[in-house]
């Protein structure tokens, strides 16, 4: 057992870097990490003997892990779209004579102009249950990246493309600009 634990030590040891930086950039404690990859290390030591280099499997396994930690407690509640619609309060008036149903579909009219990958990136972080992506004739890259970067960057362009359209600036805001 104690050449279990040794190994086990070591490579705690090896991702101490790893784990102290998760912590401090998403503002974690250190010594919950450090915990739950021990007991990732542990659970995985004996899958992780039979392959050809257990360290590199041990490794992968407390990263992936410490990922997941820091995705579940750094998640967020986004604000549903389709809830925030009907009761827009804001300095600036809404389009006069236009009810939330006809605001709510110019967003979606909206939505639609853009790529299939912004619609679904807008979709789900902002939980769009009534919208529907659809592919329209928009030129999109078929290989995209599947990560939180490249999940930034197609909703921000999208946002940016939201606030530039005029039909969508009509009638919700009457014509007026929309600050980001």
């Amino acid at each position: 057992m104690t050449f279990t634990h040794d190994y086990i030590l070591e490579s705690l040891r090896q991702a101490v870097p790893m784990l102290r930086n998760l912590a401090i950039r998403y503002h974690l404690d250190f010594d919950d990490l450090y915990q739950d990859a021990f007991l990732v290390a542990l659970d995985c030591y004996e899958r992780a003997m039979a392959y050809s280099n257990p360290r590199a499997f041990i490794q992968a396994r407390l990263r992936w892990h410490a990922l997941k930690v820091v995705r579940a407690r750094s998640s967020h509640s986004a604000l549903s779209l389709d809830a925030m619609l009907p009761e827009l309060e804001c300095s600036t008036p809404a389009a006069d004579g236009l009810s939330a149903h006809e605001r709510e579909q110019a967003l979606y009219t909206a939505l639609s102009r853009l790529t299939i990958q912004q619609q679904r990136a807008l979709v789900s972080f902002y939980g769009l249950a009534a919208f529907q992506p659809q592919a329209n004739g928009r030129r999109s890259w078929r290989a995209i990246a599947a990560n939180p970067k490249a999940e930034w960057n197609r909703r921000d362009k999208a946002m940016t493309e939201l606030r530039r359209d005029q039909a969508l600036r009509e009638a919700t805001f009457g014509g007026k600009a929309v600050q980001a």
